[in-house]
């Protein structure tokens, strides 16, 4: 399969090998998500690369010697919430996703997960990291920071609140915290 990658000034596309996705396991939260209308493109945005699920790209930071290779693993639609404090509201459902982060860089790596993922629907409708939701699909990230040293990995499920009726159609990844580097995207299913 092709992806490709859109850099500032320049298009390249290169070809990835895509591993079918697992898809079975639950998730659960109280809403902070909001949906969003989708913003405006820059012709200076960062780097967007599209796959689909467990595919993995690979990502440049917007430090020296930043490199990431980020897996979407799975995802579970819908997912169960690990506790009965946390499941959503009437009309909503929970989304979770695990994601795998390898340093494959020079530098250590470091970003908040909550603000760097989100799953968009067919109207390009954004939804952020439900940040109470626990999943039964699998363990979520040791902390919200995910800190790795080169060669080092992180993997964890993260869940979302998206409405019943509404499909995900795309998971973003953007690698920093407010925008910079690249942004990867997956298409789902």
């Amino acid at each position: 399969m092709k992806y490709r990658i859109i850099g500032t000034g320049a298009l390249a596309v290169i070809a990835l090998t895509t591993t079918g996705a697992a898809s079975c396991g639950s998730s659960g939260g109280a809403t902070v998500n909001q949906a969003s209308s989708p913003a405006p493109s820059s012709s200076t945005a960062p780097a967007a690369a599209a796959a689909h699920a467990g595919a993995a790209l690979n990502l440049t930071g917007s430090s020296s010697g930043e490199k990431v290779q980020v897996t979407l693993v799975k995802v579970v639609d819908p997912s169960s919430p690990a506790s009965q404090f946390t499941v959503p509201p009437a009309g909503m459902r929970e989304v979770a996703l695990e994601l795998r982060y390898k340093n494959v860089g020079s530098a250590a790596y470091s970003t908040s997960i909550l603000t760097n993922v989100t799953v968009q629907d067919a109207a390009s409708h954004s939804y952020s990291i439900d940040i109470s939701g626990d999943t039964t699909a699998g363990p979520g990230f040791p902390s919200d920071l995910i800190n790795i040293a080169p060669g080092e990995s992180a993997d964890g499920f993260v869940t979302f609140q998206v409405p019943t009726a509404t499909p995900v159609t795309q998971v973003k990844l953007s690698l920093d915290t407010f925008g910079g580097g690249d942004q990867g995207e997956w298409l789902v299913p």
